[in-house]
């Protein structure tokens, strides 16, 4: 399965509707699977069913990171680099053999089914 990750709220979630119809353009055969955190509203969560086979809810996973190098770092990730070991839950997803994560800024511009082989 293709797997992405909506944490924070319902920020990311144009994105991983992106991520979705890039994957459906380039016809993959395998399930999209969309982990949602439980701060995701409902409404969004309905917009994401439309558009991935599944739609699952999972904890966070939160590490407290070390404080980064620069104040521009700061500003880029203190809101979200302790959360980001939540995409780790991909891993508990055992009703499927293999998965491949992909970030909700990602576009998937050719089938790349063959990773999975």
């Amino acid at each position: 399965a293709w797997v992405t990750l909506v944490m924070l709220g319902d920020g990311y979630a144009a994105g991983a509707l992106a991520v979705a119809q890039s994957l459906r353009m380039v016809q993959t055969k395998y399930d999209l699977v969309c982990m949602v955190t439980p701060d995701v509203t409902h409404p969004t969560r309905r917009h994401l069913c439309v558009m991935y086979d599944h739609v699952i809810e999972v904890p966070y996973i939160q590490h407290r990171c070390r404080k980064l190098w620069s104040e521009k770092q700061s500003r880029m990730y203190d809101d979200w680099i302790e959360f980001s070991f939540t995409k780790w839950n991909c891993l508990n997803l055992v009703q499927y053999e293999r998965v491949m994560f992909i970030d909700a800024d990602m576009v998937v511009k050719v089938n790349s089914d063959d990773l999975f082989e």
